[in-house]
């Protein structure tokens, strides 16, 4: 994953189909979401500052554009890979960090 940027950017979907766990990244911050079925509107991570949806930061989808989250749910990057490992090892939802269900 540290490797696989395009700038400051880089988007990553785990899951072949569900569940699902994706990461975006900007820099030094990324936003997390996760699905455990179809259907479901799945999971935010809870981020470096909770509440706060005023201070936003700006994450690419590829065939989607540009996005903005607040850091109620942007975590350091670093807790991002630890994320991916986790979802890697058990194919469910990673415990490592607080989610809020959507």
């Amino acid at each position: 994953m540290r490797t696989s940027r395009k700038g400051n950017f880089a988007e990553f979907w785990f899951g072949e189909s569900f569940p699902v766990l994706t990461i975006l990244i900007n820099g030094d911050l990324a936003y997390l979401w996760y699905a455990p079925n179809e259907g479901h509107p799945g999971f935010n991570s809870v981020g470096i500052d909770p509440g706060n949806w005023k201070d936003q930061i700006t994450f690419s989808q590829e065939g989607q554009g540009d996005f903005s989250m607040g850091h109620a749910v942007v975590l350091h990057v670093e807790r991002a890979y630890q994320v991916a490992a986790e979802f890697f090892e058990t194919h469910s939802l990673p415990r490592c960090i607080e989610w809020t269900e959507l």
